[in-house]
């Protein structure tokens, strides 16, 4: 049984390296998109210098929202793979405990067998020692 906990938990990291792994690649994905948006708007207002500085700064808090949303969903990403990466690994930390607390138990059942083996032969021992001896007189 312990064996097979403790496939499982290998198994669940594994996934969660390869969650972690794609996870990468799709925030990789969004900030190319966000570096892709375009960098010029229509000139609204009569003079080319105050067009030019409009849209300047439309493109700043276009590109400046565009990096913020990344950001989040790249630490909400990140934040999920942590928290399946922390899971497995104490999975196979009580799988681990388990599996030694079972060894452990079953040491220390086999240690008192053989104490208690010993202790019948040493009282047996005792028993046939007596029956030889002569009693004394009182």
């Amino acid at each position: 049984m312990e064996v097979r906990d403790s496939r499982v938990a290998a198994n669940t990291a594994h996934a969660v390296e390869e969650t972690a792994a794609t996870a990468g690649q799709t925030v990789q994905a969004v900030q190319d998109t966000a570096n892709q948006i375009p960098k010029a708007a229509p000139k609204t207002y009569r003079s080319a210098r105050k067009g030019a500085a409009k849209t300047r700064k439309i493109m700043n808090t276009t590109t400046r929202q565009a990096k913020s949303k990344v950001k989040k969903g790249a630490a909400k990403t990140n934040k999920a793979v942590n928290a399946n990466a922390r899971l497995a690994r104490h999975k196979v930390k009580k799988t681990v405990a388990k599996t030694s607390k079972t060894a452990d138990t079953n040491a220390r059942k086999a240690k008192n067998k053989v104490k208690k083996a010993v202790a019948k032969t040493r009282v047996g021992a005792k028993k046939i020692i007596r029956k030889g001896k002569k009693q004394k007189a009182k």
